[in-house]
């Protein structure tokens, strides 16, 4: 027979049963209700997550550099806990943009490094430049695993990469790798070798 084995009446007790009752006067006094455990009380709902709208970016350069070092807002930085931030000055002569940091430099916490920096650097020579001359930035400041975004992340991706373009004010803007040609101008890398194409800001 089923029992409801956390009520404190007596009337559940078998051992209370053969007891004699002494008679007398009834009490009108109730016995005080037995708290439950924590564990066993009823938890009052949690509150839903408030969807956020999107992400607000610092209009000023100080300001927004920071950010990109500081805020858990920036988009892309769930994919990994280490930053590789961009380097360089506003105004640059020119700014080298990647989608992302690379699994090494990632781990380094450098951007452009290894065999493709050393590729980089001579390029840069032979225009009579070199990386203190250029902004170094990526368009995310972690790197996505396995090196793919999922098509959701893009559009606050996109927003950001204009927004930082915008604020960096380079003369001139050189994409580094297929994956940023593809976001920013919507031309695959082979079809863009040769052309000067058109990206968008704000």
């Amino acid at each position: 027979t089923p029992a409801g084995w956390l009520d404190a009446s007596p009337n559940n007790n078998a051992i209370n049963d053969n007891v004699p009752k002494k008679r007398g006067p009834l009490s009108l006094v109730e016995a005080p209700p037995i708290a439950l455990p924590e564990s066993l009380q009823k938890k009052s709902p949690e509150p839903k997550d408030i969807a956020k709208g999107p992400v607000s970016f610092p209009s000023e350069w100080e300001a927004f550099q920071s950010w990109l070092a500081q805020s858990d807002d920036v988009p892309g930085i769930q994919w990994d806990g280490k930053r590789v931030l961009p380097v360089g000055a506003q105004g640059a002569k020119l700014m080298i943009l990647a989608a992302w940091p690379e699994r090494e430099c990632q781990q380094r916490g450098d951007l452009l490094c290894g065999d493709a920096g050393k590729l980089l650097d001579n390029m840069l020579r032979a225009i009579h430049l070199t990386r203190e001359d250029c902004y170094l930035a990526s368009m995310a400041i972690t790197r996505p695993a396995g090196g793919r975004c999922d098509a959701s992340e893009l559009p606050e991706l996109q927003r950001l990469v204009t927004h930082h373009i915008a604020l960096a004010r380079p003369q001139r803007l050189l994409l580094i790798g297929g994956d940023i040609t593809a976001i920013l101008t919507q031309t695959k890398l082979n079809h863009a070798r040769g052309k000067i194409l058109a990206v968008g800001g704000d």
